[in-house]
Formats: structure tokens, sequence, C-alpha cells
């Protein structure tokens, strides 16, 4: 239940808490499951496997999509390919672009140079000099908009640069002058508070009834780590913690209220997940407005060099081009803010230990 971030990336980061363990290692519970003895351990294992199952998958696409919304790599996969035919397009039209430039600031010098032979002198020199910038336009910039938007260090790399450095701003402690990395998102500041917090500390609760400290815990990571991810029948790390801390050991005889604590984190996870997914809609949404006003620009621009034409489009389309780039800019520096707060809400939280799920579910 993993999203290919293969697909999108050749480094895909280790995602681990506080302690570096990694999230792999978290995919199965610490669980006694019964058998043919003890039907009803047996149940409310399956019952917690399945839950938690579905609860890591969901916090592991998570970190896969708040990757995805830094990353900007979705933009080259679908914006590059046709950045490559918008070049060749242009280098094959290139001559009848010019003819058409040509062709219509002729036909406006004659229109526009009539007005100010009949006096009109305000409104032909204002549209002579409206027909000079949009040609101006249509000779540069605008003479490959998709290139001049989307490709390398283009229009649109600005912006995104620029709400990378505002998204450091809240997530890496104030540093302005470098471009915040996905990967410096997900596992240096932020993610290892998730982990902590979404998924080792409810594993604990769920498997030995409370969250370890001290020796005991050092021994929980030490045998963890070495766990092969996915092993349901090695059951060192029970034993270990069973030997270091007798009132874990009684709880893995004798469990108790771990459907409460998967409940309270997975609620805590949706709705983490549902305003990432919604930053990520508004993020994508405007690329996809920015995309379509783009391909609109040149066409605008050759209807724009024409007299008598309504250049209200023109100006409406790019102006909407700009303000799509703003908004992704924004889009990014919210769910920057969001994840700050959601790390520091997290984090005043911590002294409730097991309560705070069981706060969420009463909630």
């Amino acid at each position: 239940m993993r999203f290919p971030l293969e697909a999108m990336t050749d480094e895909v980061p280790d995602i681990s808490d506080s302690s570096g363990i990694g999230l792999d290692q978290y995919l199965t519970l610490q669980l006694d499951r019964g058998g043919i003895t003890n039907p009803g351990m047996f149940l409310d294992s399956k019952l917690a496997d399945w839950v938690w199952d579905i609860h890591h998958a969901a916090f592991e696409n998570l970190m896969w999509l708040v990757r995805a919304i830094f990353s900007f790599e979705w933009v080259d996969l679908l914006a590059g390919p046709l950045v490559s035919l918008s070049e060749t397009m242009n280098d094959l039209t290139l001559e009848l672009k010019v003819v058409i430039i040509g062709l219509g600031l002729a036909l406006s010098a004659a229109v526009y140079g009539y007005q100010l032979i009949k006096g009109k002198a305000a409104l032909g020199i204002t549209n002579l000099l409206v027909t000079l910038l949009i040609a101006s336009l249509l000779s540069s910039v605008f003479m490959n908009p998709w290139s001049t938007f989307f490709k390398e260090d283009g229009w649109f790399d600005s912006f995104k640069t620029a709400g990378s450095q505002t998204a450091a701003l809240f997530v890496d402690g104030g540093n302005e002058t470098e471009e915040i990395s996905a990967d410096q998102v997900i596992t240096q500041d932020l993610g290892s508070t998730f982990v902590d917090t979404l998924v080792r500390e409810p594993y604990q609760l769920i498997s030995f009834g409370k969250i370890l400290t001290g020796e005991c815990d050092q021994v929980f990571n030490e045998e963890l780590a070495t766990v092969t991810p996915g092993d349901k029948g090695d059951d060192s790390v029970m034993k270990a913690v069973g030997k270091c801390d007798e009132q874990a050991k009684f709880f893995m005889e004798n469990p108790t209220g771990q459907l409460d604590i998967l409940a309270g984190a997975s609620i805590m996870l949706q709705s983490f997940y549902l305003f990432t997914a919604f930053c990520a809609f508004l993020i994508f949404v405007s690329f996809l407005f920015l995309g379509f006003k783009v391909l609109m620009l040149l066409w605008q621009c050759i209807l724009g060099i024409f007299p008598g034409s309504d250049r209200s489009g023109l100006w409406k389309g790019f102006l909407g081009c700009i303000a799509s780039m703003i908004f992704v800019t924004f889009s990014v520096a919210l769910m920057a803010i969001h994840l700050k707060f959601t790390q520091s809400l997290m984090t005043a939280l911590e002294p409730l230990g097991a309560k705070k799920y069981l706060i969420v579910v009463v909630s």
C-alpha cells in the first residue's frame, strides 16, 4: 500500500523516529497472537493487525504526499515533455510567427495612424504603444510561453523557489537564504516528531500498554532495529521488553484498550492527512489553471497585435498566470505553517502520554 516514490526520485529519504528507528521497522505490532487455546486473543490481534496495517500505510503515504508537494518533481513529469515539444514547434513555426508579427504591426500602424490623422491622437498613440508592447512580448518571452514558464529556471521555478524559501522561514528555523528540500522537510526537521507521535508511541502503547522510558526504551530500540520488517513470528522484542519491564510484561499477557489507542492515533493521522491533501489539491489545481492560461497566451498575443481586437483576454490571461503562481507560493507556505503547527501541537501534548489519544477519541 505504498506509493511509488522511486518513480519520482532516485533517492528515497529514510523516514525514522527520534531514536533513529526506520518507519519500516514498525510494520508489525508486538502482540501475543494467541491460537487455538486462546481464540479471543487471536481475534483481537487480527483486528489490531488489520487496523495497524492501514494506519502504517496511511502514514507512509502521507509522508510521500508531503514530500511530493515540496519536491515539485511532478511538475517536471507533467510539464517537462511539453517544454521540449513547445521548443520544437517554436522552431518549426518561427518564420510564420515573424510574418504574423510583421503583418500585425503593419495593419496596426495603418489603422492607428489613420486615427492620428483624424485627430484621435490619444487613442491612436495608446493603441500603437500597446501594439508595440505586445509585439515586444511576442518576439521574446511569449514567443514560446510554455518554455518561458516551465523550463528549468523559468518563471514557475522562480515562484516555486520563493514558496520554498517562505516555507523555510517556518520549518527550518528562519533560514530564508536557502531553498528547503523535500527530504529535509520529512527527515531532518519535522518527520521524526510525526513518526514519534503517530507511529512509535501508539506502537508501544498497543504492544506494551505504556510508552517505554530509560533503559527499557533503549532495549526496545536495539531489538526492534534487528527485526525483519513484517515478521510476525519474531517475538524477540516482546521477550526483551518483558524482561526489563514487569508492567509491560503483564500487559502483553493481559492486553486491553488497544483499539482505543489505535482509534485515537488514526483520527489524529486522518485529520492531518485531510489538510495535507487539501493543500496538495490547491497546488495541483493552481498548476492546471496556470497551464491552461499559458497555453492560451500565444494565441491571445497574436490576436492582440492586430488592430480592432479585444485585448482584455490577453491581460486577464497574463494576470491569471501570475495569480496562479502566487497561489502556488501561498499554498506551499500554508503547508509549511500547517506542518510546523502540527509539530508544535504534538510536542505540547507530549506530557499527556496515552491520554492524548483517548482525548481525541472522546472529543
